[in-house]
């Protein structure tokens, strides 16, 4: 009992320093459940399947250079280089493995979630620690809203699979920021 209550008051602390941004792609990420599907059928009637997948597969990419470019920015060693480059690796395939096409973006949205996060919570200068697990709860109620929201939806499903699909998908996001900052940076 008396942990739930310091997390809690410490889950207070961490609410007020999340950034606007954090919170708004957090709220993005839930109120697109309405129309993210009609999205994708729509860029897939436009483009053709094949096309949309080479635009998120490009995104990916995208991403990967970007980070790795921050990761010889900032001098890392070659552990952490190769650590960015397996997370990378490894996100990219569990997001192809997703069977449907709002998934395998949900893989990006909620590694960046995540990333945002831990960045804000960083920053606050409260034990590393708590505020991985801090991020990774934030995730998970942004990611539980998502679903809860899409079961309402008449026209959508929600699955604790995909809880659990987009916590997975936010701990890509945490290892990745962990990997790309200096221990320095993170005390």
């Amino acid at each position: 009992m008396l942990w739930l209550t310091a997390t809690t008051r410490h889950g207070i602390v961490w609410i007020m320093k999340l950034s606007k941004l954090t919170v708004f792609l957090g709220v993005y990420i839930i109120a697109s459940a309405s129309f993210a599907q009609q999205l994708w059928k729509i860029g897939q009637n436009l483009l053709g399947k094949t096309a949309v997948l080479v635009l998120i597969t490009l995104v990916f990419v995208v991403i990967a250079v970007m980070v790795l470019s921050k990761c010889f920015q900032g001098k890392l060693g070659s552990f952490r280089i190769i650590a960015v480059i397996i997370v990378c690796g490894l996100a990219f395939t569990f997001s192809w493995s997703q069977p449907y096409m709002t998934e395998k973006a949900h893989v990006l949205e909620y590694g960046l979630l995540a990333w945002l996060a831990l960045r804000d919570l960083i920053k606050s200068k409260l034990n590393v620690i708590l505020c991985v697990l801090c991020a990774a709860f934030f995730v998970l109620l942004v990611g539980s809203l998502d679903e809860g929201f899409q079961k309402l939806l008449p026209y959508r499903v929600g699955e604790i699979r995909d809880v659990l699909t987009n916590l997975l998908s936010g701990l890509f996001g945490i290892s990745l920021f962990l990997a790309t900052h200096n221990k320095a940076k993170l005390s």
